[in-house]
């Protein structure tokens, strides 16, 4: 049998998958969207969704903002494409760190300043959602401030796109859980009972070992 290296004992990975038509059937209700888009993101990722596709999201909105022009519009599939993708990497986060029971408030899909690749945060507490302004369909921006001071947990996020699916996958660092520490499980206290008697007794046979080699030597060389 080959010798296998174990796995990093505080590593988890979470994955999760979508049908795109599902979420766009979410974005082609205009007067839902705002609402949608405040329970899927927070206000950091809402400004800068808003800051990548507000200005196409407007061109696509009728004057009154009760609905969009044409449900087909080119914006509307890639702004579904793209939300499928962040509604399945916090997913995959979610399930990553399931110990912590998280939602989506509290996980972040982020963009390094630098190229397209993505990274996850697991924030520390919830971030705040905002309130929606009376008419939430005449308003393509977010509805709350970014919150400079969120502390958080950077997790590694993959998302990819094919045909009509979007997946992601993360790896996350895991805390142990309630009942273990230094990453091994606490024993029950009749286990622990169990081991202080087996190791009290093998202290005491080593304590007794030389006495009865000794005294073992002297019946030998008495019966000699």
């Amino acid at each position: 049998m080959p010798k296998l290296r174990p796995f990093l004992p505080n590593l988890s990975v979470g994955t999760d998958i979508i049908h795109v038509p599902r979420i766009a059937k979410l974005v082609q209700n205009r007067m839902g969207f705002a609402k949608f888009l405040k329970r899927l993101l927070t206000p950091r990722e809402q400004h800068e969704f808003y800051a990548r596709f507000g200005k196409s999201l407007q061109e696509a909105s009728s004057l009154d903002g009760r609905y969009w022009r044409s449900p087909q519009d080119k914006t509307l599939e890639i702004v579904s494409t793209h939300l499928a993708g962040r509604w399945a990497a916090k997913e995959a986060m979610i399930k990553a760190v399931s110990q912590r029971k998280l939602v989506y408030s509290e996980v972040q899909v982020r963009r390094h300043k630098k190229g397209a690749n993505v990274f996850g945060v697991i924030l520390d507490r919830p971030a705040h959602p905002g309130r929606l302004p009376q008419k939430p369909e005449l308003h393509l921006q977010p509805h709350a401030e970014i919150d400079e001071d969120e502390t958080g947990q950077i997790v590694q996020v993959s998302i990819s796109h094919e045909a009509d699916f979007a997946i992601a996958v993360c790896l996350a660092a895991v805390d142990p859980a309630e009942n273990e520490a230094d990453g091994e499980v606490e024993m029950s206290p009749e286990s622990k009972a169990a081991i202080d008697e087996l190791i009290e007794k093998k202290r005491k046979q080593a304590d007794n070992g030389p006495a009865e080699y000794a005294d073992s030597l002297m019946k030998k060389d008495e019966k000699k």
